[in-house]
């Protein structure tokens, strides 16, 4: 009876679901993968051929044992797919060489198919990448994502006039690579290059009227030449020198990380093509480095005319010797610009937070187990009054007295625990404390609110493991010892 009322009630359920557009379903399948999706087909009718009208496709190797069983799959899958319905998405991973049958079976029939997105990730390790890059010829494709898992070459032979977004990584570039994506707006590099060695002068020209988000991140070339009158936001992560044209004034977001500066003059080069720049965020080891060559900007007045926002914060989380920001540098940046608001983040204050974060919740974590403890302990007294009520011939057996033993090892065991937990406590808490010390004025009010609301939940738990301490060693252990040493001590006959 029961098992077909729940067949019915999953019958229900899936009507339910069979009930909803054909869109709206393959929204939902876009969450799962290719075989889930073809898969569930079972479900109902309605439900058999739904997956071969899906606008998306997310295909991938790490599934199958064996690459022949995914380039079969594949082709069972293209085969059956409904070809009048148009290609929005299409997501390849896959490991092995990029010149498998599949990888250009693949491409081609996103490309034929009109696919305005496109997502290529190689898991490969060992394999060489030549990945086959004459297949990007495209009208419809907007966005294109290329991840490879080693430096690939990409010749200038692709004809994308409708890409809007472009994100490649390890990937070496052609200088006029850009030229057939007349469209680009956003652009991502990603430990990409020339194929010219860093040993000699490695440039990389990028030429874009509508480029208006650039991210450059670990690219491997000794200067990047910038030609994009549109570009309004511009992010930076590892060192490259970068040639702004003079038309770029449209710029109004940077954010620049440099782990490790060194070059000082390079850096007030750079900094000095921000003049337009409105939201400005360096790393704080940036800051450092201008503070140890202040003569490189004492006698420079602010560029920064239309600054509204700077912020700082450290790219390196580890704390060493401290570093005075100098004023001169402070000044530099915000003199012409008084309005501007600054924020700056020190590595005491993130460590700080970690360690609030990590002490609240081990308090969390052993008040769970306190509770559990507690109750735990609250049982074995029931059962030892329980087994008081034994006979007096049992309370003198071995068992009995293990039974005592192991009651009183478990209690032992607690209040050392508590012990150690206590000593962490006041450990972490003399930590966070040393840091905030060290801290600026202006920087104490943000954190000494979430300091001292740990510190009182923190002093609440060391004062309930004390009680319960005490309460163990001088309350409960006495009056169980003298009940038990009362039943050692009266026999069961009088002693002769």
């Amino acid at each position: 009876m029961d098992s077909r009322h729940g067949r019915k009630r999953f019958k229900i359920k899936c009507d339910r679901l069979s009930s909803l557009p054909d869109d709206l379903i393959h929204k939902i399948l876009s969450f799962i993968s290719l075989q889930q999706a073809i898969e569930i087909r079972t479900l109902s009718s309605r439900w058999r051929y739904i997956w071969t009208s899906m606008p998306y496709l997310d295909l991938s190797t790490e599934s199958f044992s064996k690459l022949d069983k995914f380039s079969k799959f594949v082709t069972d899958v293209l085969s059956r797919r409904n070809n009048q319905v148009q290609l929005s998405s299409v997501k390849l991973s896959f490991r092995g060489k990029a010149t498998q049958v599949f990888v250009k079976k693949i491409l081609n029939y996103a490309l034929s198919h009109n696919v305005e997105q496109l997502t290529v990730v190689s898991l490969a390790r060992k394999d060489v990448v030549e990945f086959p890059i004459n297949l990007f010829s495209s009208k419809s494709l907007k966005h294109l994502t290329l991840t490879l898992s080693k430096s690939c070459t990409l010749a200038s032979t692709w004809n994308l006039p409708a890409l809007t977004t472009l994100c490649l990584s390890c990937i070496k570039l052609d200088d006029d690579l850009f030229s057939n994506c007349p469209n680009l707006k956003n652009l991502t590099l990603n430990r990409c290059g020339t194929k010219i060695h860093l040993s000699e002068e490695s440039h990389l020209n990028i030429c874009l009227s509508k480029l208006s988000n650039l991210t450059l991140e670990h690219v491997s070339c000794n200067v990047v030449n910038v030609e994009a009158p549109q570009l309004k936001n511009l992010i930076m992560r590892g060192y490259s020198s970068v040639n702004l044209s003079a038309d770029v004034l449209s710029l109004e977001k940077v954010d620049l990380t440099i782990s490790s500066p060194h070059n000082a003059q390079a850096i007030v080069d750079l900094l000095q093509q921000f003049r337009s720049v409105k939201f400005l965020t360096l790393n704080l080891e940036i800051v450092e480095c201008l503070s140890k060559s202040v003569e490189l900007i004492s006698h420079q007045p602010s560029p920064f005319a239309n600054l509204k926002s700077l912020k700082i914060y450290p790219a390196m989380k580890t704390l060493h010797g401290k570093e005075n920001v100098s004023t001169l540098v402070e000044n530099y940046f915000l003199d012409s610009s008084p309005g501007a608001t600054l924020t700056m983040v020190l590595r005491e204050e993130i460590r700080a937070h970690e360690l609030i974060k990590e002490l609240q919740g081990l308090l969390n974590q052993w008040k769970a187990n306190n509770d559990k403890n507690t109750a735990r302990v609250n049982q074995g007294e029931v059962e030892n009054q329980g087994a008081q009520q034994e006979t007096i011939i049992e309370s003198q057996s071995g068992k009995r007295l293990t039974q005592i033993k192991s009651y009183w090892s478990d209690l032992t065991k607690w209040s050392e625990e508590g012990d150690k937990r206590t000593c962490r406590v006041i450990l972490m808490l003399q930590k966070i404390e040393s840091l905030l010390i060290e801290l600026p004025a202006s920087h104490k009010p943000k954190m000494q609110p979430m300091y001292s609301c740990l510190y009182a939940e923190a002093d609440t738990f060391m004062d309930n493991m004390m009680d319960r301490t005490v309460r163990i060693h001088c309350d409960k252990k006495p009056r169980h010892s003298n009940v038990h040493y009362h039943e050692l001590a009266t026999p069961s006959q009088p002693l002769p």
